[in-house]
């Protein structure tokens, strides 16, 4: 299943690697409000990446805990530049609401 953005939600879901700027041109700043990650198995995780290749958002789950597992950043938001998936755990998949 392929990354899809939905720019009338500003929500991103996300499945596999990759630049939301490949899916949403011109969106080259990305302000997250909150990452919901549904993991697939115990210890999965997700990175994100800006355009530097620097990390920016890192998720796990728990050791033993396949929960949904949830990081809101507030009214203000995070800012990436280049907001970019680097890793995702086989099967695992995160909801990125955008402000």
């Amino acid at each position: 299943m392929a990354n899809v953005f939905n720019k009338t939600t500003m929500l991103w879901e996300v499945t596999e690697t990759g630049a939301l700027t490949a899916i949403a041109p011109g969106l080259n700043t990305a302000w997250v409000k909150k990452i919901v990650m549904v993991p697939h198995a115990a210890n999965d995780a997700i990175n994100f990446q800006n355009a530097s290749s620097e990390d920016a958002i890192y998720i796990k789950a728990g050791a033993t805990d396949t929960s949904p597992v949830h990081l809101d950043f507030g009214d203000r938001g995070r800012r990436v530049y280049g907001l970019t998936c680097q890793a995702i755990s086989t099967s695992a998949k995160a909801y990125v609401y955008l402000m």
